[in-house]
């Protein structure tokens, strides 16, 4: 996958029983540290791959600004992270803000909650959740993590035109 990904996609790794270490190195096997990143799950973890690799990116969970205040004391810079607010969005609607001063951008997931709606059928209609995924957006998350890809890109970015500058990485179809 690593190889396949090569100028295609960038890919997030999840832990799924396979350590930082491991994950660090397969990237590094496969020279992908400019299209691949970890999904780390505690902040020792976050210290952990900075010192294997201080190139990598992490989605790294910060859903407070608590937690932002504790990532803060790690050191890492926070060009290496993005931040994961969680599945449903954080009460602090400043967190978002926060997280945006310091440099780096907010993620969301939505595989937890909106896609499954759309996974079991119990929405038929996707285009009735687009008010429900486009307030994510509103509301200062930057990224969307979701299961469906292929159909919430074309309902949130039909419109959406590609800047010159960004042509080459984009294949619009």
């Amino acid at each position: 996958v690593l190889e396949w990904a090569r100028g295609k996609t960038i890919l997030v790794l999840d832990q799924k029983d396979v350590s930082v270490a491991a994950r660090v190195k397969k990237i590094e096997e496969h020279q992908a540290e400019a299209y691949a990143m970890l999904i780390v799950y505690s902040f020792k973890e976050v210290q952990t791959c900075y010192e294997l690799n201080p190139k990598l990116m992490m989605e790294v969970m910060i859903p407070s600004r608590a937690k932002l205040v504790e990532f803060q004391k790690l050191g890492v810079p926070w060009r290496n992270i993005v931040a994961f607010v969680g599945h449903e969005p954080p009460e602090d609607a400043a967190l978002y803000e926060a997280i945006h001063a310091e440099g780096t951008c907010c993620l969301i997931g939505t595989s937890r909650n909106l896609d499954r709606q759309v996974i079991t059928g119990e929405t038929t209609e996707i285009q009735e959740l687009k008010p429900a995924y486009r307030a994510f957006l509103d509301r200062g998350a930057d990224i969307i993590e979701t299961d469906i890809p292929t159909q919430l890109g074309p309902l949130l970015y039909k419109e959406a035109v590609v800047p010159a500058a960004k042509k080459q990485f984009f294949s619009v179809k």
